[in-house]
């Protein structure tokens, strides 16, 4: 119970840490576009990214791959920038409404972010112990905190239609 709870609570912080803006603003992104009616597209979405964050932590944990940090910092804030481009203008435009390549785009994202982090990861695990349960149950907390973001927006964006619609009827 204590290694999960070691590696549920390190996944969970990671993606709640404010250091970690470009987390929390990719998965803001994300949800800004979706309401409590379709929380089903946005939930795979959510996973989509997280099976991406997932694979890329263990390839590079596993094979020890050796990033250029300044490279994969650039590819997390264009991904931002793509994502953002894509859910605040595209997507109001009904257009690249291609669920399975939005959901294989955002897989990829996923996997650039969990670049990012690899390092960090590699340095806690031990070179002898297995990464798969440590990875999964990071996952697990990673997950929960982004349904934690996730909830936050959809319940900060339902207040918000609230008082605009109240507030014209006054």
């Amino acid at each position: 119970m204590d290694e999960f709870w070691i590696w549920f609570s390190t996944g969970l912080e990671h993606i709640l840490d404010v250091n970690g803006y470009d987390h929390i603003l990719f998965v803001c992104l994300l949800a800004l576009t979706y309401t409590f009616d379709n929380l089903g597209k946005l939930l795979i979405l959510i996973t989509a990214f997280t099976i991406g964050h997932s694979l890329s932590l263990a390839i590079s944990v596993v094979y020890n791959l050796k990033l250029n940090t300044p490279l994969v910092e650039f590819l997390i804030a264009l991904s931002i920038l793509v994502t953002a481009i894509y859910h605040l203008i595209l997507y109001k435009k009904n257009e690249l409404q291609n669920a399975p390549l939005l959901y294989g785009i955002t897989c990829f994202f996923g996997l650039i972010h969990g670049l990012g982090f690899s390092f960090l990861l590699k340095s806690i695990l031990s070179t002898k112990q297995s990464v798969l349960l440590p990875l999964l149950y990071f996952n697990l907390g990673l997950e929960l905190g982004q349904l934690i973001i996730v909830l936050i927006v959809l319940v900060f964006s339902l207040l918000l239609a609230f008082l605009f619609t109240h507030s014209f009827k006054i």
